[in-house]
């Protein structure tokens, strides 16, 4: 396995608000993923938390 490839393929970056950061510390995902995650979708605890991440056209 190429450790840069899996690199490349995880980071991934979002930025949020203050509020929305409240709410994945209040479903307690703020340091952690979800005990069932699949390991492929790095933005799961957003869409958990019940916020609409944007794409970003660039």
């Amino acid at each position: 396995m190429d450790i840069a490839k899996v690199i490349h393929n995880m980071a991934g970056l979002a930025v949020i608000t203050k509020e929305e950061d409240a709410l994945i510390s209040k479903i307690k995902l703020g340091s952690r993923m979800p005990d069932d995650w699949d390991g492929k979708d790095q933005f799961i605890r957003y869409e958990l938390a019940g916020i609409k991440l944007i794409k970003n056209p660039f």
